[in-house]
């Protein structure tokens, strides 16, 4: 028992937030539980505060502390939801599958962006006469600290993969200072596309191509309701609503772009990731 926080520790905003909390209202919670722990769970925390006398938790290695929390989860028998992305890599992220599966655990991990009113409009449509492709595009900033679209790009990814499903074999990449694109090419022939922005306007939409119409997404903004509502619904019922195979599969694409823009846009197939 204690008081955990889980958030990526090179963001100031999240290293601020720890520092508040543990000035102002740990000091009121502990004059109830005097000897209640407080937990910094996240990723890269500052050098200069793991040794200040002012930082209050435990902070190290995302995938490792995730590790931790999910095994005091399995030991609970709870089902467990992890923020996307879950991981940094596809080993780390199928070694938390491994040992959810070990222990009888379901879990799911998700942007909210998989959720959002429009996907599931443009998913679940008649009107398309079936997939042929898709594109999304969002922000996607990048943070040195972090495989470059895991930090942001990961949300667009996430909606690509809620319309095409899983199935892809090969991923390209096309990266400049302002601009990724990343090209996926599914097993059955089918294209699915992600265009991350770093200059311009930072919004989301999405293009679906069916056998008998081109549908876009409307201006409704994106928000964290419907991703919540799952989560509740998870929580309740243990189903997860993404499988465990996709989601693996959405770690694998980010990694092969990664390793498509390391060797100068070449495709990389999935399987080199998954292996």
């Amino acid at each position: 028992q204690g008081i955990l926080s889980m958030a990526t520790m090179y963001w100031p905003p999240n290293v601020d937030s720890v520092l508040w909390f543990a000035r102002e209202a740990l000091p009121h919670i502990r004059r109830e539980i005097p000897d209640a722990p407080f937990y910094v769970v996240g990723a890269r925390p500052p050098a200069e505060r793991l040794s200040s006398p002012d930082w209050p938790g435990r902070s190290g290695g995302c995938a490792q502390l995730r590790n931790s929390s999910n095994r005091s989860s399995q030991a609970a028998g709870k089902p467990v939801f992890i923020d996307k992305p879950m991981a940094d890599s596809y080993h780390d992220a199928s070694e938390i599958a491994r040992l959810a599966k070990q222990a009888g655990v379901p879990w799911f991990s998700s942007s909210s962006l998989r959720f959002w009113e429009e996907t599931e409009r443009l998913k679940t449509t008649s009107e398309a006469g079936g997939i042929v492709g898709c594109d999304v595009y969002g922000p996607c900033p990048i943070q040195p600290q972090q495989p470059d679209l895991m930090w942001y790009g990961v949300h667009a990814i996430e909606a690509l993969y809620a319309i095409m499903g899983t199935g892809c074999e090969t991923v390209t990449r096309v990266n400049t200072a302002d601009t990724d694109v990343v090209i996926g090419k599914w097993r059955d022939g089918r294209i699915g596309v992600m265009r991350g922005i770093r200059k311009g306007t930072h919004d989301y939409g999405i293009t679906l191509y069916g056998a008998k119409a081109v549908l876009h997404s409307g201006s409704q903004s994106e928000t964290y309701g419907p991703l919540l509502a799952q989560i509740a619904n998870f929580f309740r019922t243990r189903v997860p609503p993404v499988k465990p195979e996709e989601t693996l599969e959405v770690i694998a694409f980010m990694e092969a772009a990664d390793l498509s823009k390391a060797r100068g846009g070449y495709p990389v197939q999935l399987s080199e990731v998954m292996k």
